[in-house]
Order: structure tokens, then sequence, then C-alpha cells
């Protein structure tokens, strides 16, 4: 078992030919980060020369100059992956760590059930407390999802809640009016950007620089991998979602809507455009993202309800566990992150 570093997109996804992962695994979502000055280190894992496995580490900075690896919905490993698979890639991760000097390499094992294979070295990890998922730069470990695949549109609105049948009607009875835009996104970060600011701001949840976000529309226009579902009242755009395709899965992955025009209900025909659009397009599930459940995110409740209603299951993630590189600072790290989850 090998763990290979590489730059090459096609090398390095190859894997998602014999099965589907998270996006944040994927090539273009490191490229946004390195867009922004961080760096990324990408690895495939072989058995025999074929792929099985595979992890990005995308290194976050903080205060004192230091900084820790991320790994995101990662590793990812294969059903083909050999029992051995967990141990070659310890031994890489923690050589990327101190090659790094970082604090700590945080990961959570892709999918979930090939969490078994960390049982010979379990004891090599640190299990993050709800508090180390408060970062914004943490994934969340439930989403949810909704199955387009075969589905008409009479399909989809049957499987949601009556609240939010309703509320497509009354938006489309309103004239809202929806434009699906997938070149030349960047045109948009203007817009994009001004109603996650608003929704932000009335949210209490935080934002990346402008410039991230027009990274991002820059880099899906090249790489064709997204499209933006815009909402209007006239001319006047009310709603927008930013929707990444990859592997078999549309994923929203961030949007926003102006709060004057709320009586409009554009949000959630704006979702139910995107699960056609994603439909159309061939794909085989809409992501909406990190939810609230069994106590968790408890802030998130009203979004919560607002995207169980639209139809669709529940998504859990693995356990996001901790490789400790500097145990004084990674103590003082999590102790910082304690107190302010309070």
């Amino acid at each position: 078992m090998d763990f290979r570093e590489t730059h090459n997109q096609e090398e390095f996804e190859a894997l998602l030919k014999k099965q589907g992962y998270p996006f944040t695994q994927g090539f273009a979502y490191g490229a946004w980060h390195e867009a922004m000055g961080k760096k990324v280190f990408r690895f495939v894992g072989y058995e025999r020369q074929e792929p099985v496995a595979l992890f990005q580490a995308i290194r976050f900075e903080l205060p004192l100059d230091k900084h820790f690896l991320y790994v995101p919905h990662g590793p990812v490993i294969s059903q083909d992956a050999p029992d051995g698979t967990m141990k070659a890639w310890y031994a890489r991760a923690t050589e990327l760590l101190r090659n790094q000097q970082a604090l700590f390499l945080r990961f959570d094992v892709s999918p979930p059930e090939r969490e078994s294979l960390l049982d010979p070295i379990r004891s090599r990890f640190l299990a993050v407390p709800k508090a180390g998922y408060a970062s914004s730069s943490v994934q969340p470990k439930y989403e949810w999802e909704i199955d387009v695949a075969g589905r008409s549109e009479e399909e989809l609105l049957a499987k949601m809640h009556p609240k939010a049948r309703y509320n497509i009607e009354l938006a489309r009875r309103k004239g809202v009016r929806i434009e699906i835009i997938d070149t030349d996104l960047e045109r948009f970060a203007s817009v994009l950007y001004g109603l996650l600011k608003e929704t932000a701001q009335r949210q209490g949840f935080h934002l990346h620089p402008e410039g991230y976000y027009r990274h991002i529309l820059a880099y899906a226009s090249r790489m064709k991998n997204a499209f933006l579902v815009l909402a209007y009242e006239g001319e006047m755009p009310i709603a927008a979602h930013l929707v990444v395709v990859f592997g078999k899965t549309a994923t929203y992955m961030h949007g926003g809507s102006s709060h004057e025009h709320r009586q409009l209900m554009a949000p959630v025909l704006a979702h139910f455009e995107g699960m056609k659009e994603a439909h159309r397009r061939g794909y085989a599930a809409y992501n909406l993202g990190g939810v609230s459940h069994n106590g968790w995110y408890r802030r998130w409740q009203g979004i919560t309800t607002f995207k169980q209603r639209l139809g669709g299951r529940l998504v859990s993630h693995g356990i996001l566990r901790d490789i400790v590189g500097k145990p004084f600072w990674y103590m003082l790290y999590m102790l910082q992150r304690k107190l302010r989850s309070l």
C-alpha cells in the first residue's frame, strides 16, 4: 500500500469512477483554497497500481504563527482498499504533519462505514468534542440530501411538506422569476456576495471575504462544475444559490436572500428549481448542506426545519478525529474552542 502525492486533477480524482464521495475531497475544493493563498496537499493511495484511497489536506493558519491541517470528509477509502490501508494512510499523514510542523491533523473517514479499518490504530487518534466542530473551517457532521434521480416535478413536490409546496406556489403566484446561470459566473459575484452579506448579518454566521466567492465563481466557470440559481422580483435579484456539481451530487454551497422581500418565498422556489436543474443534468442527489440533529448544531434548528420540509433524508458523516503534532499548543487551542462555544 503506497500513498503518492499528486498535483494532477485526473489522477487525484480517478477513484471517482468507482465510487462517489464528498465534494470537499474533490480537486476543485482544494483549488478554491489555493486561490485564497492556502497550502493544499493531495495524495492517492495505490494497491497494485490501482487507486483505492485518497486524501486532500488543507493548511489553516492560526494566531502566533501556528497552523493545523484539515482533511474535510476524508480520507476517502474505497470498498477495494485492503485492511492495512489506514495504517499506510496514518504513516503518510503523520509524515505530512511533521513536515508542516502543524499543531494537529483533523479528519473524518469517508464513507463512515470504512471507519472499522481504524480499529488496529484507533488509540493513536483523539475524537474531537462538539466544541471542535464550531470552527468555520470544519465541515458539518450532518447534512440533508434529496434524491432527484428519475423523479418528475410532481414526484419531488409529493415528497415535500405541505408548507413547502404552498410556498413554492405562492412564490410563483407572486411573480418570482428564476434564472439558471452556468457561464461567466463571476459576473454575478457582487450579487451573490451582497445577498450573502445581508443574510449573514441577519442570521449571525461567518462570511469569507468577497474575493473568496469571486474566486469560486471564476474557477467554477472555467471548470464548468457549478451553476447559479437566481430569483428575481422584476429585475431585482432577491435570492441567489450557488450549486456545485461533483460525482453524482449537486451541492448547495452558498446562498443568500433579501429580508425585505421575504414574503415572496424566493429561497424555497430557488431550491426547487435547483433540484429540477440537478435532475435535468443527470445528477442523483441534491445536497442542502448542514443541519441540526440529535442535539448537534442547535442554532441551526430553524434552517433545518426549512430544509427538511423540502423532503429528503439525513446524511451522517464520520467521527471527527485528530492526530496531535504539538500537544501543548493543541491543548491551548482546544481550550480556546471550548471557551468560545460556551
